[in-house]
């Protein structure tokens, strides 16, 4: 059974935290600006989930984890790396797919979109807390951790308790069976 993270001490629950964070919450980039000092982007550039455009890229282009943002699926496939970074040796040069057929694209913002099916399937989880990366991503999903709030989470050393703690082996079936059978089926609505 995997271990809570609430039982790790409180350093090691705001850096996973922190790591989950920047995986999977959709950071703008008013978000960057504000926390620039407090967000790791070499994590940053594996995040599926931010609405990558030119902007961000070049503005952060010192910070960026280059060989993460050539795999990153949601960069590749909207923006010319080649093309917005020239002075980047190793860029892979995009094809042209448009009705230029140019050997290569030379436009920065491609107009072909192409999702590469392999890099979306990815896992992004931390294996080692499958449970609580759910939990995390499940309150940013439902706007618990948005934008307006992101500060307490990346300017303080904040945990949040492991929603997923419970053990289902402890449960016992004949409880379970117990209290339904105590459900007044007419009283349900649906």
């Amino acid at each position: 059974m995997e271990k809570s993270l609430n039982e790790y001490p409180l350093e090691y629950q705001n850096q996973i935290l922190r790591e989950v964070l920047f995986t999977f919450f959709p950071f703008t980039f008013e978000d960057m600006q504000d926390y620039e000092s407090n967000i790791d982007f070499k994590i940053l550039s594996k995040n599926q989930y931010v609405n990558w455009n030119e902007e961000i890229l070049i503005k952060f282009k010192d910070k960026w984890d280059w060989e993460a943002i050539q795999t990153n699926p949601l960069i590749i496939a909207y923006n010319n790396l080649a093309v917005l970074f020239p002075e980047i040796a190793g860029l892979p040069a995009v094809k042209c797919k448009c009705e230029n057929q140019l050997s290569a694209c030379n436009r920065a913002k491609i107009c072909y979109i192409e999702y590469n099916d392999e890099l979306m399937k990815k896992d992004m989880k931390n294996p080692n807390h499958i449970h609580f990366t759910h939990w995390v991503n499940f309150l940013i999903e439902e706007s618990y951790i948005n934008s307006e709030n992101l500060s307490y989470y990346l300017l303080y050393d904040t945990v949040i308790e492991d929603g997923n703690t419970y053990n289902t082996e402890s449960i016992n079936p004949e409880n379970v069976e117990k209290n339904n059978n105590q459900i007044n089926r007419e009283d349900v609505p649906f």
